[in-house]
């Protein structure tokens, strides 16, 4: 019953179809009967048992007629799997690291650190870069397994970052254990500081800063003044030249030059000493009273003087060449009491001992008669 409703439903379509279609150009059968399918014919879906029905579309619509919509069937397609293809997205799984990066190699500037490579869970088809940081920041450049320590990383972490790919957008980062670079080792003299000139009061001394291991460093001066048993700082004297003063006679300067280098301990050289002569001293010396008795001691006046001025220190006091007294001669000179000497007339003469600075001398001679008195 359903199939003869669909068969009338549809000759009454074919019909309806032919009536409006057929004025323009109807297309006569073939010897079989098979009604003939050309590019523009509009065909019905199959009514088995019936043949397939198909009309002819006009070249040009018919005026008042529209042409019917014929839904076409929807048929779903298959989901058909892609295979994965190595290198796409998600046809491989990040690494993991099972032992991070570590750093070889000694911490300080000018030294070179060494990045051991991480231990990845996948055997093959990782490949790792490498990025140094700095307190965090990516060092620029910085993408090789070894890096050579900078000034500017001194007291700052330093890592390594170790990144396992297996596809262009798979990827995993495993940072190293940081280390803190400390300064590098300092410059070393090979030849040291050498001290040219006359070693004279008013006279310049200049100084050269030696040969040095390494990149050429910078240097800073500082001349010094021989102390007792060790030395002072002249002050002032920071330069490659000095000019001695009176305060540097009878003593020795030496200049000790200091090496700098960005990153770097400071290194240091000693020059070798120069010795300064003493200065020249001279003593007066003067009878008060050039005549006494055996009875009294003589007085006599005193002055020892040189180029920076007048000078005290200690006198000898000679008759003949024998010392018959020690005195204490205060700077600007004094007057000293000499020892009870014989009846008779004594030639005298005071010799200044000297010091640091000042070479010793000997004075005039002066001649003290000792007489009995008169009764």
């Amino acid at each position: 019953m359903k199939t003869t409703n669909r068969v009338a439903r549809g000759l009454s379509l074919v019909a309806g179809l032919t009536l409006a279609l057929t004025m323009a150009a109807p297309v006569p059968a073939q010897a079989d009967d098979t009604p003939p399918v050309g590019d523009r014919d509009v065909c019905l879906p199959p009514l088995p048992p019936l043949p397939n029905i198909c009309v002819p579309l006009p070249e040009e619509p018919i005026p008042g007629i529209p042409l019917p919509e014929v839904p076409l069937p929807e048929i779903p397609l298959p989901e058909i799997p892609l295979p994965e293809i190595p290198g796409l997205p998600g046809s491989a799984t990040a690494p993991t690291a099972t032992k991070a990066p570590a750093i070889t190699g000694e911490a300080r500037t000018g030294s070179t650190l060494t990045a051991q490579p991480p231990t990845w869970d996948q055997t093959s088809g990782v490949t790792t870069t490498y990025q140094w940081k700095r307190a965090g920041a990516v060092i620029t450049g910085a993408t090789q397994t070894t890096y050579v320590v900078t000034a500017d990383d001194v007291a700052k972490a330093i890592t390594v970052v170790a990144t396992g790919r297996t596809s262009p957008t798979t990827a995993t980062e495993s940072p190293s254990t940081a280390v803190t670079p400390t300064k590098g080792a300092a410059p070393t003299a090979s030849t040291k500081p050498d001290i040219t000139g006359t070693p004279a009061i008013g006279s310049t001394l200049s100084v050269s800063s030696g040969t040095w291991t390494g990149a050429q460093p910078t240097f800073t001066y500082q001349w010094y003044r021989s102390r007792g048993r060790g030395a002072a700082p002249i002050s002032g004297a920071t330069g490659t030249s000095y000019q001695l003063t009176n305060a540097d006679a009878g003593r020795k300067v030496v200049v000790l030059v200091f090496a700098e280098r960005p990153g770097y301990e400071t290194g240091f050289a000693l020059s070798d000493l120069e010795s300064v002569p003493q200065l020249a001293s001279g003593v007066k010396i003067a009878l008060v009273t050039k005549t006494v008795s055996p009875f009294k001691r003589a007085s006599m006046r005193v002055a020892i003087a040189a180029a920076d001025g007048s000078l005290g220190g200690k006198i000898d006091v000679l008759r003949k060449g024998r010392r018959i007294a020690t005195l204490t001669v205060l700077p600007g000179g004094s007057t000293v009491r000499l020892p009870r000497m014989p009846v008779g007339t004594h030639t005298l003469t005071a010799v200044y001992r000297g010091d640091v600075g000042h070479r010793a001398s000997t004075s005039n001679a002066v001649r003290l008669k000792v007489v009995r008195p008169q009764r």
